[in-house]
């Protein structure tokens, strides 16, 4: 139905906002991952993100029933230590993130970094391990200091322990909008790192407040788009 009706729309042109409500008052739910596919221009591509993300937080905060965690810039890190930067995937398994991230962890200066992994989906099942004859998941946790299972655990006693128990100063969301159902996004929603920012599978801006800073490149984001 969305391709018949706007087979002739030059949903390109500057025209984003006015292209966004007609998508939302005809009923149409666009995710930010599937419209980054689509011909909309980069800021209908961030209001599509931007209203996923501010839906997604409230529905979040009054679901943990608890205002996000504040930082004072002068004090949240203790300088003592090393910076304790934690990476959270629903792919750290036979998935192509894994994959690529086999020997990244490595690069990470031990005497500056304390890196953590924390995997929110459980491994692969050991016959597709065999069957493909890699289990990715035991290479990445064997290349950091720390890879904590999240999958079995509630989502309050994650943010728990990301931001009580291990303290982490620098979290990285490493699915964005992809891997719907999968992902844990209540762990950013409420701040649980003074910074957090997104990378890899998600090419996109997330269009949110509590993602602090993107790794990406000139193609996905293009130079004078920076907002």
């Amino acid at each position: 139905e969305f391709a018949d009706k706007y087979a002739d729309a030059d949903l390109s042109n500057p025209q984003d906002s006015q292209d966004l409500i007609s998508i939302l008052m005809d009923g149409l739910y666009i995710e930010p991952h599937m419209s980054l596919a689509m011909p909309f221009s980069l800021d209908t591509k961030l209001a599509i993100a931007k209203e996923r993300a501010t839906v997604e937080k409230i529905t979040t905060l009054r679901f943990l029933g608890t205002p996000p965690y504040k930082y004072n810039p002068a004090n949240y890190r203790n300088t003592n230590r090393r910076i304790r930067i934690g990476y959270v995937s629903a792919d750290f398994r036979l998935k192509a993130t894994s994959y690529l991230l086999r020997y990244f962890f490595l690069h990470h200066d031990p005497n500056l970094f304390e890196v953590y992994l924390f995997s929110v989906q459980p491994d692969s099942e050991d016959a597709l391990k065999f069957e493909i004859g890699a289990d990715w998941r035991k290479d990445i946790s064997e290349s950091v200091e720390h890879f904590v299972d999240l999958s079995q655990v509630d989502p309050v006693s994650r943010i728990a322990f990301i931001h009580d128990l291990y303290k982490i100063d620098i979290l990285v969301n490493m699915d964005g909008y992809s891997n719907n159902g999968l992902r844990d996004d209540n762990v950013f929603q409420v701040q649980s790192a003074p910074i957090q920012m997104s990378m890899l599978v998600y090419i996109g801006t997330m269009g949110a407040d509590y993602i602090q800073y993107i790794v990406t490149d000139p193609i996905a984001s293009p130079i004078g788009y920076e907002k």
